[in-house]
């Protein structure tokens, strides 16, 4: 939330969007004159700047931001006393001005009054969520500052957590009609899901700040209620066997359970359903916060009581969930988008050749709605950010593969490697790790060596094929595995899902699909890409109608390019099944 203000009692200008109507008498302008001592301030001119703020509050004496500003000055040039003069003139015109309650907070800790200090900090945190002020107030503790705060029951504000847990669940029908939650007795685990959760995140997110951390507990335990809730209704056997925080953390990554949570739910980021599960716990997220700041020395027995109640309402959700009531009805798995389900399913089939059932995909390729990840790490000629294929670059290739990268931190890839290359371009992974994943493109005309551009992620394995820089990952972490192919003039991009499972997958998700090769065969002119598929382990494939449900295989996929048209073709020899994409 940060620092704010009563905008009511501040000083604005009163021409703001009628400007044509403003007199332009800036000498007899406060919020004008305020701007010029702003301006002296940020060049540190401080005697400039407390002139100029003692001119606009002569004309506007209610004006807090320039007795703030003042203050602010003053306490530059160490004038302490006048700084805390100053800044009590600002908080008296507004009482929850935050920017000057911070600014008296440091003034009183620069004058030795630790106490007064800490008790001004207290103040601040009854009001405002400020990180600013939560490492003011460990200073100032650590320094030994003491203060008479009031005695807040604990049990209390416990129990304002449980109450707000009961609202939300209620006013969104999570309950039954007798008012009871339909929890699922054997995975209720509150208490332990959440000290496994706090243990986690304290380690976690320790850099981050007290605020962080309780932010991300809370949000992990719910949505990992829902992820582990849908595991038990498909895979009772495996969760009874261990905890839910063991077993979630063997089936996916902690960091990500809201991710892996609304895959589950057959839902993604930016979705209506997906925006609708956040929204839910949103308010709890702030409730808790706003009790947090009623207890000054938090305890992890207030934070564990928010996750506890952050883990039922994500459980509830879950068991109301149409896609799990249906699965716990039926008792089995709901089938996902697999490469070999889908096509099966809902793709037209004909008849068989040469011993090979020929199916039709429905998939089609995509030139957006994919995190393309386009991220340049930087080096000591070229700035770091997000940028646009084809922006030019600083960067001696050559000397890049022959000498290396210098890294920033212990785990930057350091190698430049040659990945492809043809009469016209050359192109290098920039910055990536041994097996050629991380980093960068890198495009190098070969006729002006100084012709040199940004071509998006690096990938695992490359060619250039019919005029197009074709890349693939060998496996792929919390995301789904695409081929991707651009073209080498224009770096047009086009997106190919073609492997595991493709977007709003639910169960599998789980199912991964990992490249163990990719060559060119220039006599039949065709990219030929062996995938290895790895089941996921906690699916029954005999419940599955179709026998290619959730297999442990190898397979080919081979690309074409008729008519600059790209086409692939999964072929899998042991399920004598050929999936056409085109």
């Amino acid at each position: 939330m940060g620092l704010g203000r009563n905008e009511e009692l501040h000083v604005s200008c009163d021409y703001k969007g009628r400007e044509d109507d403003c007199p332009k008498d800036c000498s007899r302008c406060a919020v004008s004159i305020k701007t010029d001592g702003d301006v002296a301030l940020s060049v540190n001119q401080l005697n400039d700047a407390i002139r100029q703020y003692k001119r606009a509050i002569f004309l506007e004496p209610t004006f807090a931001e320039a007795w703030c500003n003042l203050a602010s000055a003053y306490g530059m040039k160490s004038e302490y006393h006048n700084a805390l003069l100053a800044f009590n003139r600002a908080i008296a015109i507004d009482s929850q001005y935050g920017k000057a309650m911070y600014g008296k907070a440091v003034t009183l800790r620069n004058l030795g009054m630790l106490d007064d200090s800490i008790k001004v900090v207290y103040d601040i945190l009854q009001i405002y969520q400020s990180t600013e002020a939560e490492q003011l107030k460990a200073e100032l503790m650590k320094a030994g500052a003491k203060i008479n705060v009031p005695s807040v029951n604990r049990e209390v504000l416990q129990d304002s957590l449980r109450y707000c847990c009961s609202d939300i669940l209620r006013s969104n029908q999570l309950l039954l009609d007798d008012g009871s939650a339909p929890i699922v007795e054997e995975i209720y685990q509150p208490e332990e899901f959440a000290k496994s959760v706090l243990a986690y995140c304290k380690k976690k997110y320790a850099a981050f700040g007290e605020q962080k951390i309780r932010s991300e507990c809370i949000i992990t335990s719910f949505y990992g209620a829902i992820c582990a809730t849908i595991f038990f209704y498909r895979d009772k056997a495996g969760m009874s066997a261990t905890t839910n925080y063991s077993y979630l953390n063997e089936h996916i990554d902690i960091e990500f359970a809201d991710v892996n949570a609304e895959r589950l739910l057959g839902t993604k980021a930016g979705e209506e359903k997906a925006e609708g599960i956040w929204n839910l716990i949103t308010p709890f997220i702030e409730y808790s916060h706003d009790i947090f700041r009623r207890e000054w020395e938090l305890s992890d027995e207030l934070i564990l009581e928010a996750m506890k109640n952050a883990y039922k309402i994500g459980m509830l959700v879950a068991v109301h969930d149409q896609t799990i009531i249906n699965q716990q009805t039926l008792g089995q798995t709901v089938a996902g988008t697999n490469i070999l389900s889908d096509v099966i399913d809902n793709a037209s089939v004909n008849e068989n050749t040469g011993g090979y059932r020929i199916v039709k995909s429905i998939r089609k390729k995509r030139t957006k709605g994919v995190p393309a990840d386009y991220f340049f790490p930087g080096d000591n000629n070229n700035p770091s950010g997000v940028l646009k294929i084809l922006s030019p670059l600083t960067i001696d290739c050559e000397k890049a593969v022959k000498d290396g990268i210098e890294g920033k931190n212990s785990w930057d890839p350091t190698l430049c490697k040659l990945i492809a290359e043809n009469e016209k371009y050359t192109f290098y992974n920039y910055g990536c790790f041994e097996d050629s994943s991380g980093g960068v493109n890198i495009r190098k005309s070969n006729s002006n060596p100084k012709d040199v551009v940004f071509f998006g992620k690096a990938r695992t394995y490359s060619c250039i094929f019919h005029n197009h820089l074709v890349q693939v990952d060998s496996s792929v972490h919390s995301g789904h595995q695409y081929l991707w192919i651009r073209h080498i003039d224009t770096g047009v991009e086009q997106i190919f899902p073609w492997f595991e499972p493709d977007d709003g997958s639910t169960i599998s998700a789980f199912i991964k699909d990992y490249v163990q090769d990719m060559r060119l065969d220039s006599a039949e002119d065709k990219l030929i890409i062996s995938v290895s598929r790895k089941p996921c382990s906690f699916v029954n494939a005999e419940n599955e109608e179709n026998p290619w449900y959730n297999i442990e295989c190898t397979y080919s996929l081979v690309v074409s390019c008729e008519n600059d048209r790209f086409i692939g073709r999964a072929i899998f020899d042991s399920e004598k099944t050929i999936i056409v994409f085109e």
